[in-house]
């Protein structure tokens, strides 16, 4: 089954079922299924981070060598996509903060120093 078509599978099921979705992503993506050791991990992971941060950071880990638990590899990547995103959401408030300041700015009026000056 194609990523786009498990993806499409993640988002139409049930938050209680999204791990066994999960569960098929770690398949393709690492040759092999979840360990039962693994199971309470990627159930962590989907708390922390969310089902859908989770199932992209497994497409991006594909290019790991399995070698232990690639969760700890995979929470990694979670941590960089916050990160990411975080520093988008900053740059998009910095851009709105610079429009509103831009916009004040252009409806300056320069006080009329004749007028103050002569009273």
């Amino acid at each position: 089954m194609p990523v786009q078509e498990l993806y499409v599978k993640l988002t139409n099921t049930a938050a209680e079922s999204q791990h066994l979705v999960l569960s098929d992503v770690f398949k393709m993506t690492f040759n092999r299924s979840l360990r039962a050791s693994e199971w309470g991990f990627l159930r962590k992971l989907m708390r922390l981070y969310g089902a859908g941060t989770v199932f992209w950071a497994l497409i991006k880990s594909s290019n790991i060598q399995d070698r232990g638990n690639p969760l700890v590899y995979v929470s990694r990547v979670c941590i960089g996509m916050l990160e990411e995103e975080a520093k988008q959401l900053a740059s998009v408030s910095r851009i709105e903060e610079t429009k509103q300041r831009i916009a004040e700015l252009r409806s300056y009026e320069r006080p009329n120093w004749e007028e103050i000056l002569a009273s």
